[in-house]
């Protein structure tokens, strides 16, 4: 990420070539504030590649608490998720 240069108040750009919004692609860059949150999209000059988008997470989880989360049973999942904590 690069910063949005001075007087930028916190907003940050991606650098990406665009962004997805809904089903449409929008060309152009996208700013993002200090807590998180889309500033703006199809800002110029844009990045040279990639594609913003939002809500997408890839997540793998192979275990946790020394239960393998592939091969659990109920009692299992109970295990890992006592082991968690309060």
């Amino acid at each position: 990420m690069d910063s949005h240069g001075p007087g930028g108040g916190g907003r940050r750009r991606l650098g990406v070539a665009a962004a997805l919004v809904g089903e449409e692609r929008v060309a152009g860059d996208v700013t993002v504030s200090a807590e998180g949150t889309v500033d703006a999209v199809g800002v110029l000059p844009a990045g040279r590649a990639g594609l913003a988008v939002a809500g997408f997470v890839d997540l793998q989880v192979n275990g946790f608490g020394g239960v393998d989360l592939a091969t659990a049973d109920g009692a299992g999942y109970r295990r890992a998720t006592a082991s968690a904590g309060p």
